[in-house]
């Protein structure tokens, strides 16, 4: 299983996706409003959009686009960043495919109006392009969540509002004894719990790991609370 490096998601961006946020006019103005209230990432955002809005109003930008098209060009600005240490003008949906497409397989499982597939997806690719960047010993492969994982999603029962931390957990069980033992466990009603009384020290030791360091890569202090079942 791959280690997750210490990478951070700009928190005002890992907020709003985050939040719940349909597409309606009470959205758009909670979104621009709330950068508003944010100099920098205002400042950024205005900054990185000029191929939508060269009068920089955020409020235009975000009603013109719609949320789900700002959030994934936004995205683009912060790959943009990863790649080349340096923000854009504009910004390059040919970045965020691969993301947008995940966030699609993952919509029937994940409750209406949140992002947290993206914004696993969205982590998960700012740690290849790191790992890419510094590993010695990297393989693209290792860095994209499997699709054996992803097809395990359709054993759940109701649809997930953080879908990104059951995920997480799958890819790791998944890694450590394949998608058939898996399989087996979740179809005989014994949940994740069964799962993790399973796992070495080691392995134990390894995902609670990846669990905290994805955590505080989002600004987010789910990993203290969650209960595993």
């Amino acid at each position: 299983m791959v280690q997750f490096p210490n990478i951070f998601v700009d928190p005002h961006y890992s907020y709003l996706l985050s939040q719940n946020l349909r597409f309606s006019d009470r959205s758009h103005r909670f979104i621009a409003n709330y950068i508003k209230q944010h100099r920098g990432f205002h400042r950024l955002i205005v900054n990185s959009f000029l191929d939508v809005d060269t009068n920089k109003r955020i409020d235009f930008i975000v009603k013109t686009l719609g949320w789900k098209s700002f959030r994934d060009r936004l995205a683009s600005v912060f790959i943009h960043y990863t790649h080349t240490n340096r923000f854009p003008e504009e910004t390059n949906l040919q970045l965020t495919q691969d993301l947008i497409q995940f966030d699609m397989e993952m919509e029937t499982y994940s409750s209406y109006g949140y992002s947290r597939s993206f914004l696993l997806a969205f982590y998960v690719k700012l740690c290849r392009i790191h790992s890419r960047e510094t590993g010695l010993n990297f393989r693209e492969e290792e860095w994209h969540i499997p699709r054996s994982v992803c097809g395990l999603m359709k054993k759940a029962k109701i649809k997930m509002i953080k879908i990104d931390w059951a995920l997480l957990l799958l890819w790791h069980f998944v890694d450590y004894m394949g998608r058939e033992r898996v399989e087996e466990i979740i179809d005989r009603g014994e949940g994740f719990r069964m799962l993790m009384d399973l796992l070495t020290d080691g392995q134990r030791d390894e995902l609670y790991g990846n669990l905290l360091t994805y955590s505080y890569g989002i600004d987010d202090q789910d990993f203290f609370h969650l209960k595993i079942s």
